[in-house]
C-alpha cells in the first residue's frame, strides 16, 4: 500500500494448465449468463458441459 493507494501484484505468466482452467471457467460463466438472459434452458446445456464441477454420467 502506498500513499496513492494499492498497487497490483504481478505474478508473471500462469502455467498452461492453470490458464486453461481459468479460460474454461470464464467460458462457463459467459454461457451461464447467456442462458439467464435468454431464459432458454437449451442454452444451459453448453454451460453445464463447460463447468468442471459438473460430472458426466
Amino acid at each position: 500500500m502506498t500513499k496513492s493507494g494499492s498497487l497490483p501484484i504481478t505474478i508473471g505468466s500462469l502455467p498452461l494448465p492453470i490458464k486453461g482452467f481459468i479460460t474454461n471457467l470464464k467460458t462457463f460463466e459467459q454461457l451461464a449468463i447467456q442462458e439467464i438472459i435468454s431464459g432458454s434452458h437449451h442454452d444451459a446445456y453448453p454451460a453445464g458441459l463447460m463447468n468442471p464441477l459438473i460430472q458426466d454420467e
